[in-house]
Order: structure tokens, then C-alpha cells, then sequence
């Protein structure tokens, strides 16, 4: 045996080693030596892998208001888009509008943001369907959507308030 765990059985192997049960008293050291320096390996594996998870929490959590801006940045392309009198660009509009259906599930945390997602996505679907089909003559559809647009900045900029101050 070596190392800090056999210096304090050291002396008691010296004062027991004219006893007939010597052998028992060293195979009891090590059965113990061997259970403490267990235990100690598995204490610091586990506070060394509590501490990268959450390094890894720190790191998650300040990539969100990069997911934000992401996601304001899209969802104001695709008003700009929908919004204009210009043609309806499908092979462009299309994917983009596929993208920001699948941001309502990458916000599922932020709730009033989630539910800020789905009332514009509706709104720029139906503004979609009236462009394809040529009935994009509604200004009322304009202004739904640059109002729930507005809704949907706000909602961002509450959430990203609430990161920097840690309410979250």
C-alpha cells in the first residue's frame, strides 16, 4: 500500500504485526484503503462533471439573445417580404416561411414569445395565400402583420430583459 490513505494503517501494522491475525488485519486495510480512494475518485468525477455541466448551462444560456436577434431578424424579412407590393418570390418566401414555422418550437421555453411566433406566422401565412392568389389588396392584412410583428419585437425584448437580469 502507498499513498496518503496508508499513512495512518502504517503504525497500527507495526503494533499488530506479532499477532496471529496480522493477515486479516492487512487484508482489512486494503479492503478499506481501497473503498475510501473509491470514494474519493468518484466524489471528485462527480463535482469535476457537475462543474462542466454548468459551464455548459452558462454557455447555452448566452447564446439565447444571439437566438433572439436571429429570430427578429427572419421574422422582419419575411413581413418585409409579404408586406411589399412586389411579386411573391415562392423559391424564396417558401423555405423562409418553413424555417420560421419551426422557431415556435425553438422557443418553446419563452412562452409569450412561442405564442407571439404562432399569431404572426399565422398572419404571414394568410398574407402568403392572398399574394399566391392575388388578393393581396387587404391593407387590413398589412397592418395585422406589422402589428403582430411588433408584438413578436416586444415579446423578444422582455425575454432578453429578463436574461440579462437573471430572471430566468
Amino acid at each position: 500500500m502507498c499513498g496518503p490513505l496508508s499513512v495512518p494503517f502504517g503504525p497500527i501494522a507495526v503494533w499488530w504485526a506479532h499477532a496471529p491475525s496480522a493477515k486479516v488485519l492487512w487484508a482489512g486495510l486494503a479492503v478499506l484503503a481501497f473503498f475510501l480512494a473509491s470514494y474519493r475518485v468518484w466524489r471528485n468525477e462527480r463535482d469535476s462533471g457537475a462543474k462542466e455541466i454548468e459551464k455548459l448551462r452558462q454557455l447555452s444560456w448566452s447564446k439565447e439573445p444571439e437566438r433572439f436577434l436571429a429570430l427578429e431578424e427572419r421574422a422582419g424579412q419575411l413581413v418585409e417580404e409579404l408586406a411589399s407590393h412586389r411579386a411573391l418570390a415562392q423559391s424564396i418566401v417558401g423555405p423562409r416561411l418553413e424555417e420560421f414555422r419551426q422557431d415556435a418550437g425553438r422557443f418553446a421555453r419563452h412562452d409569450d414569445v412561442r405564442r407571439a411566433i404562432l399569431q404572426l406566422q399565422n398572419a404571414l401565412d394568410r398574407m402568403f395565400v392572398a399574394k399566391r392568389d392575388h388578393g393581396d389588396d387587404d391593407e387590413g392584412l398589412r397592418s395585422e402583420l406589422y402589428d403582430d410583428l411588433k408584438k413578436l419585437l416586444n415579446a423578444c425584448d422582455h425575454e432578453r430583459d429578463k436574461l440579462q437580469h437573471g430572471r430566468i
